[in-house]
């Protein structure tokens, strides 16, 4: 159980629940598959998964390959399933302190086409560049949009749903950019009773914690964000004083680095690795993520803090670091993309229907 403050203002990503959504997320991880296949997947009745089944089926999302059927002796023959055609579009925006990432998905996340654009000079104007954005990826294409997602580090959610909504007519979900990268993790593992910790390191330290139950992010009090490093690199007289948005450029390139350098960096991979020791204790994880340019910039810092973080966490627990900026934001915007479809599909088609898109 995590002794860390919960934040009351994250939505929650969950694992599907309802049997439609169980199932198609089944179908999304694969190729063809029988009903017996999702009745063994999802643990649910034979006659529960033939009913999403049917409603998956209704609204285009799966079809039957009866031309696929091989004979397996007596009885009824066994009719392989698998996805239909894309029938709609999902797009999913990632916003980071450094500027945005846009994809549009297929209803199995495949990225379709993407995309980057700048950041505003506040939430409107930033919302302004993702619509251009959208607009430009729209052209030549003829299929309905379902919904949008927006995984933000610091969402607006009331002006950016309505601004997103009033351009395109479609529902939008605005999430936590770091709930999201939980989030992508828990759609991708089996049912556990382990908290996922995703520790994100940016502008400040953000966290969030996935299980079964859901998706929460934790306020965290930390000085290991880039202003803090540029400060003690101009106080060791190693880096001009001047301003900093991130953590891109902070350190010299020439090399080999210096010992005051090196003396510098391994200090603060010390307390980093202390932090992640600590969390991770504190939630009880057995799988942590280290995400974001925090963990990136120095990679010679990487034995330091493994040094710091494997003697004081449970030998069990599986760490790993996603260093790619590209992909933690087309993770995060496919997750925040398909969260609408992964918790009620049916819905979705629905939606489109009654907005005359199908």
């Amino acid at each position: 159980m995590s002794t860390l403050a919960v934040s009351a203002h994250t939505p929650a990503f969950r694992r599907p629940t309802m049997p439609t959504a169980r199932c198609l997320h089944h179908m999304m991880r694969g190729h063809l598959a029988i009903r017996g296949d999702l009745v063994a997947a999802t643990g649910l009745s034979q006659p529960t998964v033939t009913r999403a089944v049917t409603s998956l089926v209704g609204a285009g999302l799966i079809h039957e390959r009866p031309d696929l059927v091989r004979a397996a002796g007596p009885g009824r023959p066994r009719i392989p399933l698998e996805m239909a055609p894309t029938p709609w579009l999902h797009i999913g925006a990632a916003i980071t302190e450094d500027g945005g990432t846009l994809g549009f998905f297929d209803t199995r996340g495949r990225i379709l086409r993407e995309t980057t654009f700048p950041l505003g000079t506040d939430t409107p104007d930033t919302a302004e560049h993702l619509i251009a954005g959208i607009h430009r990826l729209l052209s030549r294409l003829a299929v309905p949009v379902a919904d949008i997602g927006v995984a933000a580090t610091a969402p607006h959610t009331g002006f950016l749903g309505e601004r997103l909504t009033e351009e395109f007519g479609a529902p939008v979900t605005v999430g936590d950019l770091t709930a999201s990268l939980a989030a992508a993790e828990l759609l991708t593992t089996d049912a556990t009773t382990d908290p996922i910790l995703i520790i994100h390191l940016d502008r400040g330290l953000t966290l969030a914690v996935a299980n079964d139950n859901g998706v929460t992010t934790h306020p965290v009090d930390s000085d290991l964000g880039p202003e803090s490093l540029a400060r003690h690199l101009t106080n060791a007289d190693i880096l001009p004083g001047q301003k900093r948005r991130g953590f891109t450029g902070l350190l010299p390139a020439e090399t080999p680095q210096s010992p005051e350098l090196r003396l510098l960096l391994d200090e603060r991979a010390r307390e980093l690795g202390e932090t992640v020791a600590r969390l991770t204790q504190d939630t009880g994880a057995r799988t942590v993520v280290l995400a974001g340019p925090g963990f990136t910039v120095d990679p010679d810092g990487y034995r330091k803090l493994a040094a710091t973080v494997n003697p004081n966490v449970d030998k069990r627990t599986a760490i790993r670091i996603i260093p790619d900026a590209a992909t933690l934001a087309r993770a995060a915007a496919r997750t925040v993309a398909l969260d609408r479809l992964l918790s009620d599909p049916v819905a979705v088609h629905a939606g489109l229907v009654d907005r005359n898109q199908l």
